[in-house]
């Protein structure tokens, strides 16, 4: 059953496994002290990857036989937040006391699912929080700034949670630029363009070099009115963004299509 805990007994929990402290406006786990070693995890935007790394951040410091999540600097983004939804949820535990003075949540194995709530409120809500394993020796911190951190006593630990990272989250390289949600139904628009027959298919995107032994396709007289002083829209987000070639086309393409209901197609001819 999960226990709620003062913050002055957190931090006797805190000291009883070795845990530096700071006061930095008040006191917290300090991360940042030379006994961890530490791996910056990526912080998502998509609130459904902030959903799997909550699973994945409470995975790294499961109880054995408990963990101590701890809530600080709550209320930072107002706007971020619904404190309701929060509230009740203690209530169901019999929790009635106001966050500020119990902010710390001491979870065993069998409140898994309501410690990754806790930790997606965090993210979700862009609070602070932090992770302590039983044994002192792993710890994350998700800041309101919207950075995340691990940290470990045990360099080999950190070094294997920056590979589990790097496999699991290429996330600047799967989106190309994009959400997921929107690469989705680019890739989804690509194949369509792929099924279609040579006569329905579209003009290779604006910018892109023509084949040999093929005339450029011809502008009509209204189209650099309508994309701006003739500068097309998918050239200028790509000098803006400054990426890679086949993330030019990607990104090209979905525009393109996104924008293809509002043009004569005689324009992309």
């Amino acid at each position: 059953m999960m226990r709620f805990l003062t913050p002055s007994e957190w931090q006797a929990w805190c000291i009883e496994r070795r845990i530096p402290l700071c006061e930095v406006g008040s006191i917290r786990p300090d991360i940042s002290a030379e006994h961890f070693h530490i791996a910056n995890v990526p912080y998502p935007v998509d609130s459904g990857k902030k959903v799997w790394l909550a699973r994945f951040l409470f995975s790294l410091v499961q109880p054995n036989p408990e963990t101590l999540l701890l809530i600080d600097e709550w209320a930072v983004w107002p706007s971020s937040q619904h404190m309701p939804l929060f509230t009740r949820f203690r209530q169901a535990f019999g929790e009635s006391r106001p966050l500020s003075e119990s902010p710390g949540h001491l979870v065993s194995t069998s409140d898994s699912d309501d410690a990754v709530s806790i930790i997606a409120t965090s993210l979700l809500f862009v609070w602070d929080c932090y992770g302590i394993d039983s044994s002192g020796r792993d710890i994350f911190h998700i800041s309101h700034d919207e950075f995340c951190l691990f940290g470990s006593r045990d360099k080999s630990v950190t070094e294997g949670v920056t590979r589990q990272l790097a496999a699991r989250l290429p996330l600047p390289h799967r989106g190309r630029g994009l959400g997921w949600g929107q690469a989705a139904c680019a890739r989804k628009r690509r194949r369509v363009w792929n099924w279609a027959t040579p006569s329905s298919r579209p003009s290779p995107p604006m910018g892109e070099k023509e084949s040999k032994g093929r005339s450029p396709a011809p502008r009509s007289r209204g189209e650099g009115e309508l994309q701006g002083q003739g500068q097309d829209a998918p050239s200028f987000i790509s000098f803006i963004l400054r990426i890679d070639s086949v993330s030019t086309r990607r990104l090209e393409e979905a525009l393109l299509a996104s924008c293809a209901p509002r043009f004569d197609s005689s324009q992309f001819a």
